[in-house]
């Protein structure tokens, strides 16, 4: 009687996380934090899509091929991203998939927009002055609802100069008395 050889089955993840290439910590409650979630998430991480290249206010000059090539990778059900400002690049990703993806939640202005005005919405980002008009699409008179970390906040420093170490703490207090 021959041998039978063990298969292992691979379930596809529930989600990928597209993720900049970053190792600043992400607790539980970040999109790209794995401690967020009840199942296990599957990341693919963009390599040389830093915060310093995806942050900007000209996301057309983004290189979103490496972007697009993880798409083809990805085993989740749904694909996200980690960084909001991926927002401009929504309908060609989304276009390069039969997956369900999500760049951002700036996408739900469309649903919001009819129903808010800007002053009953807060568009809570990283960095404010890098937020603009090319995110907003259609909904350039949001600009006004946008808020950002302040330049010298401990968790914009982690974020964009890629610190291994978050005090949890001291970044709550600081977002706190905002």
């Amino acid at each position: 009687m021959a041998a039978e050889q063990s298969k292992t089955i691979t379930m596809p993840h529930a989600l990928t996380v597209l993720q900049l290439d970053t190792d600043f910590p992400r607790i539980a409650g970040d999109v790209g934090a794995r401690k967020t979630y009840l199942g296990d998430i599957e990341i693919l991480r963009i390599k040389a899509a830093t915060v310093a290249k995806v942050v900007t206010n000209k996301p057309q000059d983004i290189d979103i091929a490496p972007f697009e090539a993880a798409l083809h990778s990805a085993s989740g059900e749904l694909i996200v991203t980690s960084c909001g400002f991926l927002s401009y690049w929504q309908n060609h990703l989304a276009a390069r998939t039969q997956k369900p993806f999500i760049s951002s939640s700036l996408i739900a202005l469309d649903t919001l927009a009819p129903r808010y005005s800007p002053e009953e919405l807060l568009i809570l980002t990283f960095d404010a002055h890098n937020l603009g008009d090319a995110h907003l699409g259609a909904h350039q008179k949001y600009a006004s609802s946008i808020l950002g970390l302040p330049q010298d906040c401990h968790l914009r420093r982690v974020i964009s100069e890629n610190h291994a170490h978050l005090d949890i703490e001291r970044a709550q207090n600081e977002n706190r008395a905002r």
